[in-house]
């Protein structure tokens, strides 16, 4: 996250700045609710505490509160659909990374990571409930464009 901050005031991402500053408090907050949201939910899952589908529908609730407010302006909805661009990315990279078992310990990291999440539906080698979600997020954003709907209409 400090990188991120670092490359928003660098040049070529400047004008991303502009997107971003008005939720720097809203991310900041998302940042750090997140991991630990999202760290006790991969506890409860790894330790059994929950069964797998209540925690993975926790994942979602999560996703949902941490974007509402940024979906009810247009710049928010612009920032959603660049982050979930950028995730869905970086989550084919590690699922290839993870595939190939190279290089070892990210693969390794990954397979430790996914592997408490992973019931019936992700049987296969291929790891795609994280991709399903990001893309559901992003995919909504991407057919209807930001522009919809009004701004502050939801």
């Amino acid at each position: 996250l400090a990188l991120a901050a670092v490359a928003l005031y660098t040049a070529p991402y400047a004008h991303l700045r502009a997107v971003v500053e008005p939720f720097a408090t809203h991310l900041a907050a998302i940042a750090v609710a997140g991991v630990a949201a999202a760290t006790a939910l991969t506890a409860a899952a790894a330790r059994g505490w929950a069964p797998r589908i209540a925690v993975r529908k926790g994942y979602h609730v999560l996703a949902f509160f941490a974007l509402a407010p940024l979906l009810r302006s247009l710049a928010g909805r612009r920032l959603v659909s660049l982050a979930s661009a950028g995730v869905v990315a970086l989550l084919c990279v590690c699922e290839g990374v993870r595939l190939r078992g190279w290089p070892a310990p990210l693969a390794r990291l990954f397979e430790a990571l996914t592997a408490p999440l992973r019931d019936e539906r992700d049987a296969g080698a291929l790891v795609t409930s994280h991709l399903t979600l990001a893309l559901g997020i992003g995919c909504t954003l991407w057919l209807v464009g930001p522009g919809w709907p009004q701004e502050g209409s939801i």
